[in-house]
């Protein structure tokens, strides 16, 4: 829990109302515009019960990796589980007994051969998004309903076998029709295109029926640009030398930075072949505070990028190999500090 705090302090959403988290925060606004889920302020109940949806139609996950790094959807999954922890509390709040979530998926749409590989950017998207409610939230989300599945419940399984941990699993429920949802949830959160009489008119849906907003579909102009970030913190374009190192299983490597002058950018650049830890962290009379807090990530076909404002002091990237196995993972990085 101490993670989820530094994240919650860090990125500055402890501070913000839930309805601006995806317009006050970047990374979260530039994540959930891809995705076609319902709101991400909760206000939508089943008795006790916040109910969630996400729907698949129109979300193509390797276009998405190709727009922003697997870091924003981490980043926004845990932002999205604050969402909920807020509505939990304000129903116990009113109603005086235990709340929780149920997150509906209505998978029609989704390419399910992009997710028989286990290697599959998709799979390792779904995988570390759903690494956050295992982690985070095992006990809070009580159910996930699918919605529109394969026809072989068996090909699906696999896929979740892939995807979830076996807690998470043992929720899952299939509805067979989506007007099933109506034996587990009252009609109020059940959207009107599955037979209920959820829809939002406020603009956010598209169509209202769905109470999800239409995702934002990605161009090749929409590609992620490698020296965007470095270009507004002063660089001309993102440093040529990349340093590669290798890191043996259940260990850490650190990249350590001295800032000279308070306010200037510590930008950090990095790619690599399997998931690894990640944190900033500074470094104060023997004490460690979290500037960037720590993940678990890894990149596909965007690199991940961040940047930081300092003041005087010493900085550590530090990238930790959370693996067991014999293989070392290799990361590729750029970590400067910009001249003001």
């Amino acid at each position: 829990m101490h993670e989820l705090f530094e994240h919650r302090r860090t990125i500055g959403y402890d501070r913000l109302d839930t309805k601006q988290f995806d317009s006050k925060i970047e990374f979260a606004r530039k994540t959930f515009e891809r995705f076609s889920i319902s709101a991400v302020h909760q206000e939508h109940y089943s008795g006790n019960i916040c109910v969630f949806i996400q729907r698949m139609s129109g979300v193509d996950l390797k276009e998405i990796t190709k727009a922003i790094p697997l870091s924003y959807v981490v980043h926004s999954y845990l932002i999205l589980l604050e969402s909920f922890t807020r509505a939990i509390l304000a129903r116990e709040a009113i109603t005086g007994t235990p709340g929780a979530v149920s997150v509906v998926i209505d998978l029609d749409g989704l390419n399910v051969a992009d997710f028989l590989n286990p290697m599959s950017a998709s799979v390792k998207v779904a995988r570390l998004a759903l690494k956050v409610w295992a982690d985070y939230f095992s006990e809070t989300i009580i159910k996930v309903y699918i919605v529109n599945p394969p026809a072989l419940l068996s090909v699906m399984w696999q896929v979740i076998r892939l995807v979830m941990d076996k807690k998470t699993q043992s929720r899952v429920t299939f509805i067979d029709k989506p007007s099933d949802l109506l034996n587990h949830l009252s009609e109020k959160v059940v959207p009107e295109c599955y037979g209920g009489a959820r829809r939002d008119d406020s603009g956010y849906a598209d169509p209202p029926e769905t109470a999800c907003r239409r995702a934002r579909r990605v161009t090749p102009q929409q590609y992620y640009d490698v020296d965007e970030l470095w270009r507004r913190h002063g660089f001309e374009r993102m440093p040529l030398k990349i340093t590669t190192i290798s890191i043996k299983g259940k260990h850490t490597f650190e990249v350590k930075k001295k800032c000279e002058r308070d306010g200037q950018s510590l930008v950090w650049h990095f790619m690599v072949n399997g998931d690894v830890e990640f944190e900033v962290i500074r470094i104060e009379d023997d004490s460690e505070t979290v500037m960037w807090p720590k993940i678990t990530l890894t990149t596909l076909k965007s690199p991940e990028q961040g940047a930081i404002i300092c003041k005087c002091g010493e900085y550590r990237l530090r990238f930790i190999n959370p693996s067991d196995t014999w293989l070392p993972l290799k990361v590729h990085y750029i970590a400067e500090l910009n001249k003001i």
